[in-house]
Protein backbone atom coordinates (compact mmCIF):
# COMPACT_ATOMS: atom_id res chain seq x y z
CA UNK A 1 0.00 0.00 0.00
CA UNK A 2 2.80 2.41 0.94
CA UNK A 3 4.70 1.55 -2.23
CA UNK A 4 1.64 2.17 -4.41
CA UNK A 5 0.88 5.48 -2.69
CA UNK A 6 4.49 6.62 -3.00
CA UNK A 7 4.66 5.71 -6.70
CA UNK A 8 1.34 7.31 -7.67
CA UNK A 9 1.82 10.36 -5.43
CA UNK A 10 5.30 11.08 -6.81
CA UNK A 11 4.16 10.93 -10.41
CA UNK A 12 0.96 12.90 -9.79
CA UNK A 13 2.85 15.69 -8.02
CA UNK A 14 5.33 15.88 -10.88
CA UNK A 15 2.47 15.89 -13.36
CA UNK A 16 0.54 18.66 -11.61
CA UNK A 17 3.65 20.80 -11.31
CA UNK A 18 3.97 20.89 -15.08
CA UNK A 19 0.33 20.63 -16.13
CA UNK A 20 -0.33 24.33 -16.72
CA UNK A 21 2.81 24.65 -18.84
CA UNK A 22 1.74 21.81 -21.13
CA UNK A 23 0.13 22.34 -24.54
CA UNK A 24 -3.57 21.60 -24.82
CA UNK A 25 -4.77 18.32 -26.28
CA UNK A 26 -5.66 20.11 -29.49
CA UNK A 27 -2.16 21.56 -29.74
CA UNK A 28 -0.61 18.17 -29.09
CA UNK A 29 -2.76 16.59 -31.78
CA UNK A 30 -1.22 18.86 -34.39
CA UNK A 31 2.20 17.53 -33.40
CA UNK A 32 1.20 13.90 -33.12
CA UNK A 33 2.97 12.89 -36.31
CA UNK A 34 1.48 10.58 -38.95
CA UNK A 35 -2.17 9.77 -38.27
CA UNK A 36 -3.33 6.22 -37.63
CA UNK A 37 -2.10 3.15 -35.78
CA UNK A 38 0.95 0.98 -36.29
CA UNK A 39 0.32 -1.53 -39.06
CA UNK A 40 2.43 -4.30 -37.49
CA UNK A 41 3.37 -5.51 -33.99
CA UNK A 42 5.76 -3.24 -32.11
CA UNK A 43 8.12 -4.53 -29.42
CA UNK A 44 7.97 -2.68 -26.10
CA UNK A 45 9.60 -3.31 -22.74
CA UNK A 46 7.47 -3.27 -19.59
CA UNK A 47 9.36 -2.08 -16.46
CA UNK A 48 6.39 -2.84 -14.19
CA UNK A 49 5.65 0.83 -13.53
CA UNK A 50 4.74 3.99 -15.42
CA UNK A 51 7.59 5.68 -17.26
CA UNK A 52 5.82 8.97 -18.05
CA UNK A 53 3.30 11.36 -16.56
CA UNK A 54 0.14 9.94 -14.95
CA UNK A 55 -2.78 12.11 -16.03
CA UNK A 56 -5.60 10.47 -14.06
CA UNK A 57 -6.07 7.91 -11.30
CA UNK A 58 -9.26 6.36 -9.94
CA UNK A 59 -10.39 3.76 -7.38
CA UNK A 60 -13.47 1.54 -7.12
CA UNK A 61 -16.19 2.15 -4.54
CA UNK A 62 -14.85 -0.48 -2.13
CA UNK A 63 -11.27 0.76 -2.36
CA UNK A 64 -9.84 -2.52 -3.63
CA UNK A 65 -8.29 -1.42 -6.92
CA UNK A 66 -6.56 1.66 -8.26
CA UNK A 67 -6.31 2.36 -11.97
CA UNK A 68 -3.88 4.84 -13.54
CA UNK A 69 -3.49 6.18 -17.08
CA UNK A 70 -0.27 7.60 -18.45
CA UNK A 71 1.49 9.21 -21.38
CA UNK A 72 3.57 6.02 -21.59
CA UNK A 73 0.54 4.55 -23.45
CA UNK A 74 -0.48 2.17 -20.68
CA UNK A 75 -3.32 1.75 -18.22
CA UNK A 76 -2.26 -0.02 -15.05
CA UNK A 77 -4.39 -1.72 -12.40
CA UNK A 78 -3.04 -1.95 -8.86
CA UNK A 79 -4.06 -3.77 -5.70
CA UNK A 80 -4.58 -1.12 -3.04
CA UNK A 81 -4.05 -3.64 -0.22
CA UNK A 82 -0.42 -4.38 -1.09
CA UNK A 83 0.51 -2.13 -4.04
CA UNK A 84 0.89 -5.08 -6.44
CA UNK A 85 0.58 -4.38 -10.16
CA UNK A 86 -2.26 -6.60 -11.38
CA UNK A 87 -2.73 -5.62 -15.02
CA UNK A 88 -1.01 -3.60 -17.71
CA UNK A 89 -3.43 -2.59 -20.46
CA UNK A 90 -2.35 -0.96 -23.70
CA UNK A 91 -4.56 1.05 -26.01
CA UNK A 92 -4.01 0.58 -29.76
CA UNK A 93 -0.94 2.74 -30.40
CA UNK A 94 0.71 4.54 -33.27
CA UNK A 95 3.40 7.12 -33.98
CA UNK A 96 3.86 10.19 -31.80
CA UNK A 97 1.05 10.78 -29.32
CA UNK A 98 -1.29 8.08 -30.66
CA UNK A 99 -2.03 5.73 -27.78
CA UNK A 100 -1.26 8.10 -24.92
CA UNK A 101 -3.80 7.79 -22.09
CA UNK A 102 -5.10 11.07 -20.68
CA UNK A 103 -8.25 9.82 -18.97
CA UNK A 104 -9.13 6.67 -17.05
CA UNK A 105 -11.93 5.57 -14.72
CA UNK A 106 -13.01 2.38 -12.97
CA UNK A 107 -16.67 1.52 -12.42
CA UNK A 108 -17.91 1.46 -8.81
CA UNK A 109 -18.16 -2.35 -8.86
CA UNK A 110 -14.59 -2.59 -10.23
CA UNK A 111 -15.67 -4.67 -13.22
CA UNK A 112 -15.08 -2.13 -15.99
CA UNK A 113 -12.32 0.31 -16.88
CA UNK A 114 -12.78 3.21 -19.29
CA UNK A 115 -9.77 4.83 -20.94
CA UNK A 116 -9.28 7.55 -23.51
CA UNK A 117 -6.81 10.06 -24.88
CA UNK A 118 -5.19 10.12 -28.31
CA UNK A 119 -6.64 6.97 -29.80
CA UNK A 120 -6.52 7.52 -33.56
CA UNK A 121 -4.39 10.55 -34.36
CA UNK A 122 -7.43 12.16 -35.97
CA UNK A 123 -9.33 15.10 -34.47
CA UNK A 124 -12.81 13.99 -35.55
CA UNK A 125 -12.99 10.29 -34.70
CA UNK A 126 -11.54 9.72 -31.26
CA UNK A 127 -12.60 6.79 -29.08
CA UNK A 128 -13.03 5.66 -25.50
CA UNK A 129 -12.08 2.05 -24.84
CA UNK A 130 -13.76 -0.18 -22.25
CA UNK A 131 -11.77 -2.99 -20.64
CA UNK A 132 -12.57 -5.87 -18.33
CA UNK A 133 -10.72 -5.13 -15.10
CA UNK A 134 -10.01 -8.78 -14.31
CA UNK A 135 -8.63 -9.87 -17.67
CA UNK A 136 -7.62 -6.60 -19.33
CA UNK A 137 -9.55 -7.63 -22.45
CA UNK A 138 -11.43 -5.08 -24.55
CA UNK A 139 -15.07 -5.07 -23.47
CA UNK A 140 -16.36 -2.35 -25.80
CA UNK A 141 -15.58 0.88 -27.59
CA UNK A 142 -17.28 4.26 -27.84
CA UNK A 143 -16.65 5.78 -31.27
CA UNK A 144 -17.11 9.08 -33.04
CA UNK A 145 -15.96 11.56 -30.40
CA UNK A 146 -14.88 14.97 -31.76
CA UNK A 147 -11.69 14.97 -29.66
CA UNK A 148 -9.84 12.89 -27.14
CA UNK A 149 -11.11 12.37 -23.60
CA UNK A 150 -9.31 14.53 -21.02
CA UNK A 151 -11.19 13.22 -17.96
CA UNK A 152 -13.55 10.30 -17.27
CA UNK A 153 -15.73 9.40 -14.30
CA UNK A 154 -18.53 6.88 -13.62
CA UNK A 155 -21.74 7.73 -11.80
CA UNK A 156 -22.17 6.10 -8.35
CA UNK A 157 -24.52 3.44 -9.77
CA UNK A 158 -22.18 2.73 -12.68
CA UNK A 159 -24.81 3.52 -15.28
CA UNK A 160 -23.36 6.73 -16.69
CA UNK A 161 -19.89 7.62 -17.85
CA UNK A 162 -19.11 11.34 -17.95
CA UNK A 163 -16.45 12.22 -20.53
CA UNK A 164 -14.79 15.62 -20.58
CA UNK A 165 -13.32 16.11 -24.03
CA UNK A 166 -10.21 18.02 -25.01
CA UNK A 167 -12.48 20.06 -27.26
CA UNK A 168 -16.22 19.69 -27.33
CA UNK A 169 -17.21 19.89 -23.69
CA UNK A 170 -19.15 17.23 -21.81
CA UNK A 171 -20.61 13.94 -23.02
CA UNK A 172 -22.76 11.66 -20.86
CA UNK A 173 -22.75 8.03 -22.05
CA UNK A 174 -25.42 5.57 -20.91
CA UNK A 175 -24.37 2.01 -20.08
CA UNK A 176 -28.00 0.89 -20.19
CA UNK A 177 -28.08 1.87 -23.88
CA UNK A 178 -24.78 0.28 -24.98
CA UNK A 179 -22.95 3.49 -23.98
CA UNK A 180 -24.87 5.66 -26.41
CA UNK A 181 -24.79 9.40 -25.82
CA UNK A 182 -27.49 10.46 -23.35
CA UNK A 183 -26.56 14.13 -22.98
CA UNK A 184 -24.04 16.68 -24.16
CA UNK A 185 -23.03 20.20 -23.27
CA UNK A 186 -20.72 21.68 -25.88
CA UNK A 187 -20.86 25.19 -24.40
CA UNK A 188 -17.38 25.04 -22.86
CA UNK A 189 -14.87 27.75 -23.64
CA UNK A 190 -11.76 25.68 -22.95
CA UNK A 191 -10.37 22.31 -21.93
CA UNK A 192 -11.81 20.52 -18.90
CA UNK A 193 -9.87 18.02 -16.80
CA UNK A 194 -12.30 17.74 -13.90
CA UNK A 195 -15.69 16.11 -13.28
CA UNK A 196 -17.21 14.26 -10.34
CA UNK A 197 -20.58 12.81 -9.38
CA UNK A 198 -22.12 13.29 -5.95
CA UNK A 199 -23.64 10.34 -4.10
CA UNK A 200 -27.13 11.38 -5.26
CA UNK A 201 -26.14 11.52 -8.94
CA UNK A 202 -25.51 15.23 -9.49
CA UNK A 203 -22.47 16.16 -11.55
CA UNK A 204 -19.94 18.98 -11.13
CA UNK A 205 -17.37 19.89 -13.77
CA UNK A 206 -14.50 22.34 -14.04
CA UNK A 207 -12.97 24.04 -17.06
CA UNK A 208 -10.11 26.31 -17.94
CA UNK A 209 -12.73 28.78 -19.13
CA UNK A 210 -12.97 29.73 -15.44
CA UNK A 211 -16.37 28.19 -14.70
CA UNK A 212 -17.61 25.43 -12.42
CA UNK A 213 -20.80 23.84 -13.74
CA UNK A 214 -23.32 21.85 -11.70
CA UNK A 215 -25.86 19.52 -13.31
CA UNK A 216 -28.80 17.84 -11.58
CA UNK A 217 -29.61 14.14 -11.86
CA UNK A 218 -31.35 14.76 -15.20
CA UNK A 219 -28.26 16.64 -16.40
CA UNK A 220 -30.00 20.01 -16.48
CA UNK A 221 -27.45 22.76 -15.91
Amino acid sequence: MARLRQHITFQLIASLALAWAEPTLAQEASAAGPAGLYDRPTLVLDPGMHTARIWQADVDAAGRYAVTGSEDKTVRVWSIADGELLQTIRLPAGPGNVGKVYAVAISPDAELIAAGGWTTGETVQEKIYLFDRGTGAVDGRIDGLPSGAAHLTFSPDGRYLAAMLGAGGLRILDGNADWAEAFRDSDYGDLSRGADFSADGRLATTSRDGRIRLYNRSFDL
